[in-house]
């Protein structure tokens, strides 16, 4: 039977069965009670997603094309949404960190920043040229 001395002159590490059970139902917790299906049902899409596509692992470009995917029938804040629960699955499930995959973030903010431009366009020009036309007019006229 080893002894921990032996462990400690090959600087490895003994983990008794009980703490990685405590460990494993810490990191459960880390995901919200009110929200597991959501995150689980974001993961569970992206592990099928990843097996139709013959993904293997996780890097940047496929969690940039799975979003990049999601953002054809997507809001931004859908989107944002997905990334968080998928970070947050894959962080669990995984041990997978895809917070430091940036351009990850910045699709997301790019996709926010035109869907939000073209939407503000299209609701608040005609206002804003009303207000314009209205504003001219009273100029126009001659005071009482």
């Amino acid at each position: 039977m080893a002894r921990i001395s032996d462990f400690k002159k090959k600087n490895q590490v003994l983990v008794p069965e009980l703490v990685i059970q405590e460990a494993s139902e810490a990191i459960n917790k880390v995901v919200p009670a009110k929200s597991k299906q959501l995150y689980e049902k974001e993961y569970s899409n992206f592990c099928e997603w990843r097996e139709r596509k013959d993904a293997k692992g996780v890097d940047e470009r496929i969690i940039l094309t799975y979003i990049s995917e999601r953002s054809k029938n997507a809001k931004s804040s859908s989107l944002w949404a997905y990334y968080s629960q998928l970070k947050k699955m894959l962080s669990v499930k995984e041990n997978i960190d895809i917070s430091r995959f940036v351009r990850i973030i910045l699709f997301i903010i790019s996709f926010e920043l035109i869907n939000n431009c073209c939407r503000f366009h299209q609701k608040n020009i005609p206002d804003i040229a009303l207000d314009v036309q209205v504003q001219l007019y009273w100029q126009t006229l001659e005071p009482i």
